[in-house]
């Protein structure tokens, strides 16, 4: 059994880190920031890191344990771009009350990627992480997807699951299905 509890304080330090490296969709360097923790994080955790880079927006990040392990791969979606622009932190900082934690980008993907690296650690620490598990790490996500939808789209094809990894609701309920984007040329 995995003991999230003993991991809080190291999650909660990530999560600082993450959040207070402020991401805005469209300023590539600093995206690229956050992408360099990330790669940090999956280098700590024994894998294969994969950057993929893009002219427009920060680069993508592909992280692959047991890529040569039996079995259908579990993909894991995640983005690290927000659509805070830089100095939210002045007016929006990250903190923690009464068991619950603030700041931009908690709730949503910087919250998700800290739970997803936090599951990966405990489920290698207990010997269960016992088949190919791929977690990308996109750019884009808040301006349309532009330059990673290819990319999804070719780990997404042979994956047995894709699970897109946002922390989920204030009241603790789990996302289940998300409102899509569209473009539409109407003629008269």
């Amino acid at each position: 059994m995995i003991d999230f509890d003993a991991r809080l304080p190291d999650m909660l330090t990530l999560l600082k880190q993450l959040v207070e490296t402020e991401s805005p969709s469209h300023d590539q360097a600093a995206v690229n920031r956050v992408g360099m923790l990330i790669i940090q994080e999956c280098h700590r955790l024994g894998t294969e890191v994969e950057i993929v880079q893009s002219a427009q927006t920060g680069d993508h990040i592909i992280a692959r344990w047991n890529a040569h392990s039996p079995g259908e791969t579990v993909l894991l979606l995640h983005h690290m771009d927000t659509v805070f622009p830089l100095g939210t932190l002045a007016r929006m900082p990250f903190y923690s009350k009464d068991d619950k934690t603030y700041g931009p980008g908690v709730l949503d993907m910087k919250g998700g990627i800290v739970v997803t690296l936090a599951a990966i650690a405990g489920l290698r620490e207990v010997g269960q992480l016992n088949r190919p598990v791929t977690a990308l790490f996109t750019s884009d996500e808040e301006i349309g997807s532009g330059t990673s939808r290819k990319l999804i789209e070719t780990l997404a094809g042979p994956a047995a699951v894709a699970l897109v990894m946002e922390s989920g609701l204030v009241d603790g309920s789990i996302k289940a299905w998300r409102q899509g984007a569209g473009e539409f040329t109407v003629s008269v």
